[in-house]
């Protein structure tokens, strides 16, 4: 199910793993809240796209 979620949220998984990636780049640790818009898009996407398999 998990694959089937991701699919549907890629664009969103992207650009939390953009944020993430340029975040962290060098020695940097990835500090809270940093890309926090990004994964509460992200997170929005699954819980809506789980609602929608769910039916």
């Amino acid at each position: 199910m998990f694959s089937e979620l991701f699919a549907e949220c890629s664009l969103e998984a992207a650009a939390y793993g953009k944020c993430v990636a340029a975040t962290t780049t060098g020695t940097r640790e990835l500090k809270k809240d940093v890309c926090s818009k990004e994964f509460g898009a992200l997170k929005t996407c699954f819980m809506d796209a789980a609602k929608k398999k769910g039916k």
